[in-house]
């Protein structure tokens, strides 16, 4: 048997490229179907009693303001909508306006997003 021929590039190359494809494809098409079945069965949802044992207790003593002292130190209209969490162990203020976007307050420094 000849080495050179046993060795010879292209031939790994295509070999190479042809399994490759066939493994790519393979995910490609669970992927596709997984994706269709999403499509009509729903996905997978977390129950909120589940969710809320599993969420920090909320820290209220540690808040420096009301949601409405932030949007006035922000210069923005007062809320419509507050949902108050704890992030990183900081309670975490989130405001929506009656208008489209929303403004976010993350104690102490605010941030607002539009």
């Amino acid at each position: 048997m000849n080495l050179h021929k046993l060795l010879d590039w292209r031939k790994v190359l295509i070999y190479t490229h042809r399994w490759s494809g066939i493994v790519l494809t393979t995910v490609f098409v669970v992927w596709f179907v997984s994706g269709i079945a999403f499509v009509y069965v729903g996905m997978p949802t977390l129950p909120a009693e589940e969710r809320l044992r599993r969420m920090e207790p909320l820290d209220l003593a540690t808040l420096r303001m009301t949601p409405a002292e932030a949007a006035a130190r922000a210069g923005l209209d007062p809320p419509s909508r507050v949902r108050i969490a704890m992030s990183g162990g900081r309670p975490s203020i989130e405001c929506s306006r009656a208008a489209p976007g929303a403004w976010c307050l993350r104690t102490p420094a605010p941030r607002w997003t539009a």
